[in-house]
């Protein structure tokens, strides 16, 4: 029986979204020095801010579009290219991208649509 469907999930898909998450950061476990992984996953917020305004109306002013800006610019420095990152295992890498790192964003996108879904069933 599927869920009906409020906000950015559905009311059944809650539990498959909470094990993609999982999934995904158990990959960039596997793959990241753990200083890396948790400097990334401080992303969450930035895509909870991001998906706030657009899906539950919240007010953005500059500066809070700012933040959101100034937070990406940081996560960027973090998922330098890996031929420029030293700390970075090179079995990670291909094509000069780090997917461990990828791993770990779309874990925050992810538990970003969970937060955000689960304050519009609330």
């Amino acid at each position: 029986m599927k869920g009906k469907t409020i906000g950015i999930l559905s009311q059944g898909g809650a539990t498959d979204n909470l094990l993609d998450i999982m999934l995904a950061q158990i990959g960039a476990n596997n793959s990241l020095p753990l200083a890396q992984g948790v400097s990334l996953y401080q992303m969450t917020s930035i895509f909870i801010s991001v998906l706030a305004i657009v899906f539950l109306g919240e007010p953005s002013r500059w500066t809070r579009w700012l933040a959101v800006l100034l937070g990406i610019s940081g996560a960027l420095v973090v998922i330098q290219p890996c031929a420029q990152a030293p700390w970075v295992d090179l079995a990670s890498c291909v094509d000069g991208m780090n997917y461990g790192a990828l791993f770990v964003v779309m874990s925050c996108a992810l538990y970003a649509t969970y937060q955000v879904d689960a304050k519009v069933l609330s």
